[in-house]
Parts: structure tokens; C-alpha cells; sequence
């Protein structure tokens, strides 16, 4: 499988660059897949994007459609972004849809930002396969972003938006949710999950001057938690639902969230909804590792848990996730130097043994191993740093020793980047 494709070189963070004007005419020349894919539910949001497509995907795959999925960032292949009927586009199309975008812009002399090709590339693969629904999952924002050019959309979500990417998005969350919220489309329902005030007021006032039908949690939708799962309420039902297979109350909303979506626009009964829900997967999210080089050589005194948050929501749920553990919790951590490591540290921080810092290889903007630990002491942690993850696995193997726990929870989280690296080493 591929790492990264040949092109274009992935664009620096900072060169991040918005709009229409260079994938438009791309797409011309490639003769307008983006015009000829089946139908579409758009997701934006900040966190739980990628549970909630998950969780769409596997209640469509269940009830036996075949659905094309577009998620971004990858974690180890690039493959996973490109899903063709269930399946992860394989390396020789891959090549070839790449190779047909370089060609098309390089002829009409444009620069593609890194995910406009990607997303010009995934565009020609959904076009050329049959599926019954595509799922698109937005690469930032929602307005100008590149995802935001089709047009066929049977329905819209928004999961919960919090502070992130404030330099490209706006400074408030009523600017963020705006820039999000440009993904509806008239006559549309638009799912919109748990949100902050400010939030949900900038989302409403968008659908209503954009004459866009909204389902909102907390007023058309909502759920209670049980003890073995929760119960789904809605103007129309209240039906009861077993616990999603994706581990941390946050998932009963995301999965909420799909089930809204799926009532929306299918006539999906609730017994494919809960089967499917029962054995969703995702990556990363809260995963508990259970094979593998560090579950092979680690897990006789810890568990590993691998999570991809890395800002403060994401942070406040594992926050909630850790004062449940009965287990002492180590956190190894990692992040980019866009991120606030005192804030993912305010929500997480009272509920660990310790912070191991580390250096993100795969991430040429990580936070330096040091840098990490030095953060996590003025927050008044016990922090070290660790050269690798070896060294992390040993050191805290070390303090559990020395402390004389039986056994631990070891948590590997701030970064999807550092998420990817743990997957592609535990290979091995």
C-alpha cells in the first residue's frame, strides 16, 4: 500500500490555500466526475467526523448497499482516504487516478493544493465505480473546501465544532460553525449534532437564510444513556439501542448522530441500525490495541489504548473516558506545534500517572520530545521525555514497577500523525 502518492508533495500547513479556482477547471478537463457520483451525505465538523461517517457507512453497508467513503487525514496508507465499495483503492488505480490529475492540471499550468488532487483523484474513482451512497468527509471548513463543490447531496451533517484551525476558519466559534455550516445545501436536511450555543445559533441562522431543513439534537433528536446501550428519542420514537462497539459515551452521540442521518434519507429498520452500530470500527479512536509488536512485547503489565485528539474537545472526552478507569493512566504525547499542550493537559492532566513526551517523526512540525515534558511540569505533571516509543513503553514500564501497580493503562494520544506512526511501527 502507499504511504504518501507521487504528487503532488504535501503542501506545509501554512500553505494552506482555500477555494475553487484551481479544482474547478481540473475537474473540466477530467470531464466533471464530480458531476456523475451517487448520492451524497456531506460531513463537517471539528470532532467525531470520522466515527460518524463510520457509523453512516457500516448502517448503509449492513442494510447491503455499496458505499464509497472519502476521509482524510490517512494514518499509515493512503489508501484508506479512497474506499471504493468497502474496499481501499488498491495501488495500481491509485497511481492512475493520481497520474490523470497531474497530467490534467499540469496542462492547463495549475498548482493543486495537495488536497484538491487528492480529492480531483477520488472524484474520478467514485465516478468510474457504481455505489449506492458516498459518503464525503470535508478536509477543513466546509465553505471553500474542495469537498464543497459537488452538488448531489441527499443530505448534510455537522458533528460538534470547537476551536480548531482558527487561522483559516475565524477566531469564534460563530465564524468557525458558519464556514462549516456552508456545506448545506436548499431543500436538504442537514443533521447537526451536540453543539455549543454559539455554535448552533451561527449553523441555524446559515440554514434559515439558505432555506436549508435542519435536525437538531436537543430539539428534533436526542438520546439517554442506559445501562446497557442508550435510547434514541426523536418526534417520531423512542427506541433503545445496545452500546456502540466504539468505545467513550461521546460515541452514543456520534452514533446518534448517523441514526438521525440514516432515518433521513433511508427507510433502514432499527434492528440492521443496531447490528450495525454493534460493529462499527474505527482507527485510532479510543482503540484498544490487541496484537502487534508493542501489544506483544508491552502488555503484560499495561494495556495500550491509541486515540487521535488532539485538540481541547477532544481532550475534555478523553478526560471523561480516564475518570472511569479504575487502572493508574500514562499518557504518552505527542503533538504539533499548532496544538496547546497546557490546554489537551487542563482536561486530561489530574487523571494520569504520568506524561511521556515524544518526538512525532512523521510530523516534521512536532512539539520536540522535551519541549512536551517541560510543558506538562509547569502544568504540574510528573513528565519525562522519551527518545521513541520503545523508550516510552520502557520508562513507564519502569514507574509501574517502582510504584508497585499490577498493571496499567498506557494511553498514546495528541496527534493523528502520532497515531499513524504507532500503527505503521506495530506492524512489525
Amino acid at each position: 500500500m502507499v504511504r504518501m502518492p507521487h504528487w503532488p508533495k504535501p503542501f506545509w500547513y501554512s500553505q494552506i490555500n482555500f477555494g475553487f479556482e484551481r479544482i474547478e477547471p481540473v475537474l473540466k478537463v477530467l470531464d466533471n466526475p464530480h458531476l456523475k457520483l451517487p448520492p451524497i451525505i456531506h460531513v463537517a465538523g471539528t470532532n467525531g467526523k470520522g466515527s460518524t461517517v463510520s457509523f453512516i457507512r457500516k448502517i448503509l453497508e449492513t442494510s447491503g448497499k455499496k458505499v464509497h467513503t472519502y476521509t482524510s487525514p490517512h494514518l499509515v496508507e493512503f489508501n484508506e482516504r479512497i474506499v471504493i465499495a468497502g474496499k481501499k483503492t488498491s495501488d495500481e488505480y491509485l497511481y492512475e487516478i493520481i497520474e490523470r490529475t497531474r497530467i490534467a492540471a499540469e496542462n492547463l499550468g495549475i498548482q493543486c493544493t495537495f488536497f484538491e488532487a487528492t480529492t480531483a483523484a477520488a472524484f474520478i474513482a467514485f465516478s468510474e465505480n457504481p455505489a449506492d451512497y458516498l459518503i464525503l468527509e470535508t478536509g477543513m471548513g466546509g465553505r471553500l473546501d474542495a469537498t464543497n463543490i459537488v452538488e448531489n447531496k441527499i443530505a448534510t451533517v455537522i458533528t460538534p465544532i470547537s476551536y480548531d484551525h482558527t487561522e483559516f476558519l475565524g477566531k469564534t466559534l460563530s465564524l468557525i460553525a458558519k464556514e462549516k455550516a456552508a456545506i448545506m445545501r436548499p431543500n436538504t436536511p442537514c443533521i447537526i449534532s451536540m453543539q455549543t450555543d454559539e455554535a448552533f445559533d451561527s449553523i441555524e441562522e446559515y440554514a434559515t437564510s439558505n432555506n436549508s431543513p435542519t435536525l437538531s439534537f436537543g430539539y428534533d433528536w436526542g438520546v439517554e444513556k442506559t445501562p446497557n446501550g442508550f435510547i434514541y428519542k426523536s418526534t417520531h420514537e423512542e427506541t433503545e439501542f445496545r452500546r456502540p462497539s466504539l468505545p467513550g459515551d461521546h460515541q452514543i452521540i456520534n452514533a446518534a448522530t448517523a441514526i438521525t442521518c440514516i432515518k433521513a434519507v433511508t427507510n433502514i429498520d432499527n434492528n440492521t441500525i443496531d447490528r450495525a452500530i454493534q460493529s462499527t470500527y474505527w482507527t485510532g479512536r479510543l482503540e484498544n490495541i490487541t496484537s502487534g509488536y508493542f501489544y506483544n512485547k508491552y502488555t503484560s503489565f499495561a494495556n495500550i489504548w491509541l486515540d487521535g485528539a488532539h485538540n481541547a474537545s477532544g481532550a475534555q472526552v478523553l478526560g471523561e473516558w480516564l475518570a472511569e478507569q479504575e487502572l493508574p493512566t500514562y499518557m504518552i504525547l505527542g503533538m504539533t506545534r499548532n496544538r496547546n499542550i497546557e490546554d489537551f493537559l487542563s482536561f486530561t492532566g489530574k487523571h494520569l500517572k504520568g506524561v511521556f513526551g515524544i518526538y512525532v517523526e512523521d510530523e516534521p512540525s512536532s512539539y520536540k520530545a522535551d519541549i512536551v515534558s517541560e510543558r506538562a511540569k509547569t502544568y504540574g505533571m510528573n513528565a519525562f521525555a522519551a527518545d521513541n516509543l520503545d523508550d516510552a513503553f520502557i520508562q513507564i514500564q519502569n514507574d509501574i514497577k517502582m510504584n508497585g501497580f499490577e498493571k496499567a493503562n498506557i494511553l498514546v494520544t495528541g496527534s493523528l500523525f502520532l497515531v499513524g506512526m504507532f500503527l505503521r511501527l506495530n506492524k512489525f
